[in-house]
């Protein structure tokens, strides 16, 4: 409070306004609210949150597990040159959007962008297995399903085990954008 302010109140500070907090600067509450921590998330919210990649994880991990019976370690009549069925892609096609859903929200959140190494392995994964989808319509990829979708499984998990993130400073950036589309697209 200003000279002025503490005159008017005859020498006594003035009372906190509504947002203002006794011993954070004015820089630190900011910083708190653009960071989102002074932000209290409810249950509903952060359940929410995780449904995308949890959810994804478990079909990548049920699709794996029945790839690996009917396809690998199949004890009854040889399906080794089965092509894929249509409900396979489909549930493939189902993890995957999911997994894009839970990647753009943790990645793009109301904060701007952040990523971490949980982030990285995960959307690595998800191009790996966009890229299988959709070759698995012009070539057959037998054996490789119970191979890469059980890796997809622990990688579209990692950002709910791990959710640590860095800020990214210049997102906004069209470079950056640039950069960062190239870059993840040579990982996957």
């Amino acid at each position: 409070p200003d000279r002025n302010e503490r005159n008017r109140l005859g020498g006594r500070t003035p009372p906190l306004k509504r947002n203002e907090h006794p011993f954070k600067s004015q820089n630190q509450v900011i910083v708190e609210f653009v960071l989102g921590i002074k932000k209290k998330k409810k249950m509903s919210d952060i359940l929410l949150h995780l449904l995308p990649p949890i959810a994804s994880s478990l079909l990548y991990a049920g699709l794996g597990i029945h790839f690996w019976k009917t396809r690998w370690h199949n004890k009854g009549p040889s399906t080794n040159g089965l092509p894929m069925q249509s409900w396979e892609r489909v549930g493939i096609l189902g993890a995957v959007v999911l997994q894009g859903i839970g990647l753009h929200d943790g990645l793009f959140g109301e904060t701007g962008m952040r990523f971490s190494f949980s982030f990285a392995l995960s959307l690595m994964l998800w191009l790996a297995v966009i890229i299988y989808w959709l070759e698995s319509f012009r070539a057959r990829m037998d054996g490789l399903q119970p191979l890469v979708l059980p890796l997809a499984a622990i990688c579209a998990a990692l950002p709910t085990v791990f959710p640590q993130a860095h800020l990214i400073s210049h997102a906004t950036a069209w470079g950056f954008k640039f950069h960062f589309l190239t870059a993840m697209l040579a990982y996957g």
